[in-house]
């Protein structure tokens, strides 16, 4: 079975973050978020103290591996713990 296509704008607004994606990184030589080093995604995009609070309770106990945790919202950390199961920290 062929996969469905996808809409175009959906593909208008996929291409466009990809382009926004290896401008950001042009002169790190990445082309993708994906291939972003994590120290240097910190670096870059540093989370705040409310941010990485949930990220740090989880790292504490075990919940989640610091490469695991290189996010970039609140929302992402909760919503991928709450995906594997652990709820919020």
């Amino acid at each position: 079975m062929t996969p469905a296509k996808p809409a175009p704008r959906v593909r208008h607004r996929v291409t466009r973050a990809r382009a926004a994606a290896a401008a950001r990184w042009r002169e790190h030589s990445h082309t993708t978020n994906a291939r972003v080093p994590a120290p240097l995604l910190r670096q870059h995009f540093p989370l705040s103290r409310t941010e990485a609070a949930p990220l740090e309770a989880a790292l504490r106990v075990g919940r989640i591996t610091r490469r695991g945790a290189d996010r970039p919202s609140t929302h992402d950390i909760v919503e991928a713990l709450h995906l594997r199961g652990f709820g919020t920290p």
